[in-house]
């Protein structure tokens, strides 16, 4: 769909009251509670106003979910009121620490951020220079202390493989042991603190490889993050946490579109397809 038709489909959908007819249709699919899990990329200070704009809707319609919420949900032990929302960060960008967090906590979310290993930075000189090599990048990393400060502020932090590269079937066994296993274990060791939780790179069909699904298996993370719009229920698997995408500069009626729901439908067949092909390899 073209630019121009995507916008007029997602003014349509609300001023048809998409997000209000969605969300009721979500608690009636999910009597026992459900979490949405976001995700986002940089977020950057030019962003920060739209950011907090989404932060205020979320925190008006959505529990800010803990990860604690989420086993309760996953266990069918819901106990808010309101469905839970899930922020979560990938690739470790600098503005995630420096402007996400604060404005998160603000409104009594906290963020899940998954890293991958060699972008994290020894220090703000390091990522300067890292960020001046690559100049196809949007901003700098944080570093590990930066990492270290957001899990005292009650943060949390996964592993997003060691290069940042999606986990396709053409990878070596020596290769996933190393981007999955070996690197959540590397920056556990960074940051002095457990890392439990995986995310996959990338979300296209071909970059979820059947030989990293199984890694991901034998590497026994407690949750894995994918990103293929669907809540978080009681049914859920926490090997098969979907994510929906959401920028910091996306306008509020683009959010309240995907929030809604709609989009999970699209993402169906796809989803059905990662099952068959992920399942039937473990």
């Amino acid at each position: 769909m073209a630019g121009g038709d995507k916008r007029a489909a997602v003014a349509l959908a609300n001023a048809l009251g998409c997000f209000p007819i969605g969300l009721a249709a979500q608690k009636a699919v999910y009597p026992k509670g459900f979490v949405r899990v976001l995700n986002y990329h940089a977020t950057p200070a030019a962003s920060a106003g739209g950011f907090e704009r989404q932060l205020a809707f979320y925190a008006r319609h959505f529990h800010p979910a803990t990860p604690a919420d989420l086993d309760d949900c996953l266990a069918g032990a819901w106990r808010h009121d309101r469905p839970g929302l899930l922020l979560t960060f990938d690739d470790g960008y600098r503005s995630n620490h420096d402007v996400a967090a604060g404005l998160m906590e603000r409104y009594g979310f906290r963020g899940w951020f998954f890293l991958p290993h060699d972008f994290i930075a020894k220090d703000r000189a390091g990522a300067e220079a890292a960020f001046a090599a690559n100049p196809g990048e949007p901003e700098p990393r944080m570093t590990w202390q930066e990492c270290r400060d957001l899990i005292a502020r009650g943060h949390r932090m996964g592993c997003h493989t060691r290069t940042h590269v999606r986990l396709e079937d053409s990878l070596t066994p020596e290769q996933l042991a190393d981007e999955i296993t070996a690197a959540g274990r590397d920056i556990a060791e960074r940051l002095g603190a457990p890392v439990e939780d995986f995310c996959w790179v990338g979300g296209e069909e071909w970059s979820y490889g059947a030989g990293a699904f199984a890694e991901i298996r034998r590497a026994a993370y407690r949750h894995v993050f994918m990103t293929n719009l669907l809540p978080v229920a009681p049914a859920s698997s926490p090997l098969w946490i979907q994510r929906t995408n959401i920028e910091a500069d996306w306008p509020l009626d683009q959010v309240r579109f995907y929030l809604s729901g709609l989009m999970d439908l699209a993402y169906a067949p796809k989803r059905r397809r990662l099952a068959r092909k992920l399942l039937a390899a473990a």
